[in-house]
């Protein structure tokens, strides 16, 4: 199999970088208000829903 190998564009790199600031986002939001007990929950779920 020959493929060759395509580099990556400006708007591919953009969304690389989008996608990992959001996905970071998502994964250390909830080890920031452990802290705050039980009422992590609500405000884990008012900070994701979109406004």
């Amino acid at each position: 199999m020959n493929t060759a190998a395509r580099p990556l564009g400006l708007w591919t790199l953009a969304a690389l970088v989008v996608g990992t600031v959001v996905g970071s986002g998502v994964f250390l939001l909830p080890a920031v208000l452990a802290p705050c007990g039980a009422a992590s929950l609500p405000g884990w779920v008012l900070t994701l829903t979109p406004r």
